[in-house]
């Protein structure tokens, strides 16, 4: 039995919870994954998964030879990549998933300066607003905007993010502005659509809170619309900060109930890179994580006036 490939295999179907995935990610057959497994609780003597035609689940003795095995690979692992980036710089293909507005605003402005910074790195972008499975599809690295739902996941902040709450000078000149979240029942609100709804917004403020179903002539599901349209005068939007922020400090739009923190049915969260574990000490990665952070730290440059409008129309 090859020990280090059996406990490999163990450690992503412990995490995946699931062979196929295992082999995916592996990328080799179920079959090969499933053999390795059990020639290793063969070895040890325990059972270390529970098996059913639905589910695979670690079981007691497995949870914790999981964890200690999975410590035992990462420090391997880092060692190994240790030694060989010795005195080279990163390299090699980097995937990266990040949402397609957000990277088109503040992650393609930098790609050419990133390159020069890394010449022997091989940039792949995977352009979506979808939340993908890193191991399922061999992304390296992804850029999540929010609440970072996974556990199994290794996340690193690269900037606040929450919710402003906008429209443009003529809007508010010919319909009024809102002084309470209720008021907004009687303006038009252009909302972004989505499985999770939209339409209700949220309003929090010292412990009071206030849920308004919106109303309005227009939804999409591409905040970049959304944003044209209230720059024309088309309505109030409830738009991230790394979208709108620019426009607020410059005059573009202007913001409203900005002492309220307002969310959707998603929760405000940061802009984070986000990583599996085994990828922990990664140098490709850090290279473009601490980047990006650097870019965006400590205030984001999409909240002030000059620099934020300067790239959100170069982008353009």
């Amino acid at each position: 039995m090859d020990q280090f490939a059996a406990l490999k295999a163990f450690v992503i179907v412990g995490e995946e919870g699931s062979f196929v995935k295992a082999g995916a990610v592996l990328g080799v057959a179920t079959s090969s994954v499933t053999r390795q497994v059990n020639n290793l609780e063969e070895h040890l003597g325990v059972k270390l998964l529970h098996r059913s035609t639905r589910s695979v689940t670690l079981t007691d003795v497995g949870e914790k030879y999981l964890a200690d095995v999975s410590r035992v690979l990462e420090d391997l692992d880092q060692a190994n990549r240790s030694v060989m980036d010795a005195g080279t710089g990163p390299r090699g293909l980097l995937r990266v998933s990040a949402p397609l507005e957000f990277a088109r605003v503040h992650i393609a402005p930098f790609l050419k300066e990133f390159g020069d910074l890394y010449p022997d790195l091989e940039l792949e972008l995977d352009l979506s607003n979808r939340v993908i499975n890193l191991a399922e599809e061999r992304i390296d690295v992804a850029i999540r905007v929010g609440q970072i739902e996974s556990m199994s996941l290794i996340a690193r902040r690269l900037a606040g993010h929450r919710r402003i709450l906008c429209a443009s000078e003529d809007y508010f000149q010919q319909y009024g502005i809102p002084e309470q979240p209720q008021d907004l029942k009687r303006h038009n609100c252009i909302s972004f659509v989505s499985k999770a709804g939209g339409r209700n917004w949220h309003f929090e403020r010292d412990g009071e809170r206030h849920t308004v179903k919106v109303k309005g002539n227009m939804r999409a599901n591409n905040s970049e619309i959304l944003r044209q349209s209230a720059l024309l005068g088309g309505g109030l939007i409830l738009a991230p900060d790394w979208l709108v922020g620019c426009d607020v400090t410059c005059g573009q739009l202007k913001q409203v109930l900005a002492d309220w923190e307002v969310t959707t049915n998603t929760k405000n969260g940061d802009v984070s890179a986000v990583y599996l574990p085994h990828h922990r000490g990664s140098q490709k990665i850090n290279a473009f994580v601490d980047f990006l952070k650097a870019k965006y730290e400590p205030t984001p440059y999409w909240l002030k006036s000059v620099q934020g409008c300067d790239l959100l129309s170069s982008s353009e």
